[in-house]
């Protein structure tokens, strides 16, 4: 029996919304390597102010996505890309966890 009642449903603007701010602290990490939040922040605001528009927004975010970013709860060390090879493992156990069928591909 899986721990989980039901997968969340999110709309297509919410999804897209996801992935591009993901995808603006991926390159801006890569980029310009681990910052701390403040710094990040002034990244973002600089190349997209409508996807963060507080500091608070951005810091819950980074919160709310270790599997992706690598930092402490409190947000006090800097922040950095997870490897791809630990995104992969995470999307795996998560998937075991919810009783998900997927192909593991760590490797």
């Amino acid at each position: 029996m899986s721990a989980f009642s039901g997968r969340p449903s999110f709309s297509k603007g919410e999804i897209d919304l996801e992935r591009r701010r993901i995808a603006l602290i991926d390159q801006l990490l890569a980029e310009n390597g681990a910052m701390m939040i403040d710094d990040l922040f002034q990244f973002v605001q600089k190349t997209d102010d409508t996807l963060f528009d507080k500091w608070s927004l951005l810091k819950s975010f980074l919160q709310s996505r270790t599997n992706i970013f690598q930092t402490d709860q409190a947000l006090s060390t800097e922040i950095r890309n997870r490897s791809m090879l630990y995104r992969k493992a995470m999307l795996y156990t998560v998937a075991q966890l919810a009783d998900t069928p997927t192909q593991p591909e760590l490797g």
